[in-house]
């Protein structure tokens, strides 16, 4: 069992040829150093650190599912919406884990682990220089950002738990989003009303079927 451990992708631009094994070598020697330096101890394995180009993150995420077109973008910023693979779970995975069983409390324990480290700490981080030369501007500061949040958010729909349910079971997601922003509410129970079981009948409303007739 390997425990909780952190993947930290990290890309570079490069022009090419791309010598990828001398990448490999120099930068996996600055990675152990620093993680020495931050406290960890013993022997760091080099399958812990892995360089390739960025054509093959498709595969490197093949666990996501072949429906899924998985690229570089979405490595650094959608990282958090991988799902873990055999015996293996993202704190996504441990979330909803626990929201299929409430009664077994672990993994809403080990989820609250990882919020608790993580809160605050920022998803994408800029080498210095790299935005501008490649934007043109520097962008909003963290704190912008984080001030402008809610100014502008107005609540289209409030999805109730066993309707989250559905949507995830189904993969509705990207068709709730498009459905509330132009319809509101009411365009999302209408999408979700195809996508539940229908009613059962109480016995009150079930006509008894007479037989008649003798048998022999």
């Amino acid at each position: 069992m390997v425990g909780i451990h952190t993947p930290i992708a990290s890309f570079f631009c490069r022009p090419p040829p791309l010598p990828l094994h001398d990448l490999q070598v120099d930068l996996f020697r600055r990675w152990q150093s620093a993680a020495l330096r931050a406290g960890f101890e013993g022997q760091l394995s080099e399958q812990a650190f892995n360089l390739q180009d960025a054509s093959t993150v498709n595969t490197y995420v093949t666990k996501m599912g072949t429906e899924y077109v998985w690229n570089a973008e979405h490595e650094l910023i959608r990282a958090h919406s991988k799902r873990g693979s055999i015996s293996s779970m993202t704190p996504f995975d441990m979330l909803r884990a626990y929201m299929d069983t409430p009664d077994d409390v672990r993994p809403l324990a080990l989820f609250a682990e990882y919020a608790h480290t993580f809160h605050g700490r920022r998803q994408l981080v800029w080498s210095d220089g790299l935005k501008r030369q490649l934007l043109g501007t520097d962008g909003l500061t963290d704190e912008q950002v984080a001030a402008s949040v809610g100014e502008s958010d107005p609540i289209l729909a409030r999805i109730p738990l066993e309707d989250w349910h559905i949507i995830n079971l189904h993969k509705l997601q990207g068709q709730v989003l498009q459905i509330v922003h132009e319809y509101g509410e009411q365009g999302l129970k209408h999408l979700l009303g195809a996508y539940r079981p229908p009613p059962r009948l109480s016995n009150a409303f079930c006509p008894r079927q007479h037989l008649t007739g003798s048998a022999r």
